[in-house]
């Protein structure tokens, strides 16, 4: 495998039923007028340029401009479900993935883990991708894989299964959150820890 492997699309991961932020649905809570997922695509903006990108959550008004959006059929199927509808529609929109190009994967509520992109994807060379670990927690929904070899394992029907129980079939390299850049929005006393992290990274005032 060779060291300028391209990232072929992102993923964020939604599809939630929202009901830990008083059932705003995470993709589209906002901080300071934006949604996660305007900070997502803006920080994928910063960091690689303009690659598809997939929502995967219902249909809404509030998907930024630039972003697709799909969902797994029926909804509410679990991270597995979600990634293989995500895939289906990625390659949809793009050219034909190469046995080199990757995917990258994020929960649509942590705003920040692209940032983390060029580190995952260097530490993927000659391996099946890589993943963020945080306080000795290994986070498979927060990486880059191979697309080919993602899209070869996922079941069929993929409704029920875990992230782990499925990716830890996959040789992936681990890159330690040193920056807490995974931390996502999980409960409203969540928000001024991600939203310092915004402002450290200049983000706030940021579009896309």
């Amino acid at each position: 495998m060779s060291t300028d492997a391209t990232i072929n699309g992102v993923l964020f991961l939604g599809g939630g039923r929202a009901k830990r932020l008083n059932g705003v649905s995470k993709p589209h809570f906002t901080i300071n007028g934006k949604t996660l997922l305007d900070y997502g695509l803006t920080c994928v903006n910063r960091t690689i340029g303009s690659v598809p990108c997939i929502a995967i959550t219902a249909p809404d008004d509030r998907i930024p401009r630039g972003m697709q959006s799909t969902l797994e059929d029926p909804p509410f199927g679990g991270p597995i479900a979600g990634l293989r509808a995500g895939l289906a529609a990625l390659q949809n929109l793009s050219t034909p993935a190469s046995d080199d190009s990757l995917v990258a994967v994020f929960p649509a509520d942590s705003p920040l883990a692209p940032l983390l992109i060029p580190q995952l994807t260097l530490a993927s060379h000659q391996h099946d991708g890589a993943i963020v670990s945080w306080g000795n927690r290994l986070n498979y929904l927060i990486g880059v894989y191979r697309f080919n070899k993602l899209n070869s394992i996922l079941p069929n029907p993929a409704h029920g299964y875990s992230a782990h129980s499925v990716l830890d079939q996959l040789n992936v390299a681990i890159v330690d959150d040193a920056d807490h850049l995974s931390i996502d929005v999980d409960y409203s006393s969540d928000v001024s820890q991600v939203r310092r992290l915004l402002g450290i990274h200049n983000l706030l005032e940021e579009r896309s």
